[in-house]
């Protein structure tokens, strides 16, 4: 249920096409959904490399996830290069000792249990900003004036 609600109400909004598809006409049109933040979700699985993993500023753990041995050093090589992780108290419950691991590693957030007051529903996001790194866009170079020496 937390994955649905992440992809079909918070991340994708109204976009349950298997129940209702809006473009009978045309089915891959229903697919191709933006979400109200643009394009900046991927969803990766938990065998992605520590490479992978890390060129992302932030990680959000959704869902049922084994935090096997492999699974544990990928996050923890991402955080140390300086992905932030998010994630559930279940998944701090589920990874035990390895927790302090991760945290040791770099910045970890346990995100608290949030109800949507419309749908009565828990939800995976709550309406806040998350801390990401502001990267600085270097000004480009100043040109002189033509003519001038």
């Amino acid at each position: 249920m937390e994955i649905d609600d992440l992809f079909v109400n918070q991340l994708f909004p109204n976009s349950d096409f298997i129940h209702y598809n809006p473009f009978p006409g045309d089915q891959e049109l229903g697919y191709l959904r933006e979400t109200p933040y643009g394009e900046i979700f991927d969803v990766l699985l938990s065998s992605a490399t520590a490479t992978n993993l890390a060129s992302y500023p932030v990680i959000l753990l959704a869902g049922d996830i084994t935090f096997d041995a492999p699974f544990i050093s990928t996050l923890e090589q991402a955080l140390q290069s300086g992905t932030r992780v998010l994630m559930q108290s279940a998944h701090q419950a589920a990874l035990g000792t390895a927790f302090t691991t991760l945290t040791n590693a770099g910045y970890v957030e346990v995100l608290p249990l949030w109800t949507n007051s419309v749908r009565q529903s828990l939800r995976l996001l709550m309406n806040r900003s998350f801390p990401l790194p502001i990267l600085p866009i270097p000004a480009p170079p100043r040109q002189s004036p033509i003519g001038s020496a």
